[in-house]
């Protein structure tokens, strides 16, 4: 059962320890895919043929196919990239990578490295690294899911792929193992009030006494990492920002609080 607690005007809650959650030493977590249908970004320029695009959210969007039209594509160059913002911390065990299936174009050469904050805004990027979860050096593929466990279980909102050059980077489909955010896993997370910039879309999820009944209605959904409630209304909208969509922020108002998940 989920206990609201208000701490110093932070919204912070608090699950029940109902199952035990372990790293590597002896029980495993259960893990879930942080990264479908969560926002993406790539570079320096992606694959086109034709009028075809092939769109960094093509390898988050549950498609388990190989074939190069269903994959995300970044055309050749000294430095390739591709990013997912998990739009919260996760606490994240491994990656796995669906390569297309053409023996011609494996996956090799890359490395998965992880940040706090949006890469991009970081000295020397895209050069730069992160916490390193894993390199692999060799070919894998084609056509096949290659699975790379983190050297240690990192805590990490953004998760990227480099790859250095020598051909273009095909990821037809990427999955974050991380661990599952509900009641079992006896979590906490903190909700802080926050104001700028819009978001593009936001959701009605009823009316409340108070924001914290809002949040405690919000915990269990994976999806939004926000909300916004109105202290005259009583009504609570949830949102899900990302500044790889370009919505940083939320809009701000006279009347409303505004809160993130961290």
């Amino acid at each position: 059962m989920t206990r609201p607690i208000c701490l110093l005007g932070e919204i912070i809650l608090l699950l029940s320890l109902g199952a035990s959650v372990y790293s590597r030493r002896g029980l495993v977590a259960r893990l879930e895919n942080a990264a479908l249908n969560k926002p993406t970004l790539q570079g320096p320029n992606t694959h086109r043929y034709l009028d075809h695009f092939y769109k960094s959210s093509f390898a988050v969007d549950g498609n388990p196919s190989s074939l190069f039209p269903d994959c995300a594509g970044v055309d050749t160059a000294d430095i390739m990239w591709w990013i997912v913002d998990l739009t919260r911390s996760r606490k994240i065990h491994a990656v796995r990578i669906l390569p297309r299936q053409d023996s011609s174009y494996s996956l090799e050469n890359f490395t998965i490295d992880m940040f706090d904050d949006d890469p991009r805004l970081t000295s020397g990027f895209p050069r730069n690294f992160g916490q390193i979860c894993a390199s692999q050096i060799d070919k894998i593929g084609p056509g096949k899911w290659t699975g790379l466990s983190c050297t240690a279980i990192m805590k990490k909102r953004f998760v990227r792929i480099v790859k250095h050059g020598n051909s273009h980077m095909a990821l037809c489909e990427v999955e974050i193992l991380a661990e599952e955010l509900d009641e079992s896993t006896g979590q906490a997370y903190k909700i802080k009030p926050k104001t700028a910039a819009t978001v593009d879309a936001k959701t009605y999820v009823g009316q409340f006494p108070t924001a914290m009944y809002c949040a405690v209605a919000l915990f269990d959904d994976n999806e939004p990492n926000g909300f916004q409630f109105d202290t005259e209304t009583r009504q609570c909208f949830v949102f899900q920002t990302s500044p790889l969509r370009g919505d940083a922020g939320v809009e701000s108002s006279a009347t409303y609080d505004t809160y993130t998940v961290l």
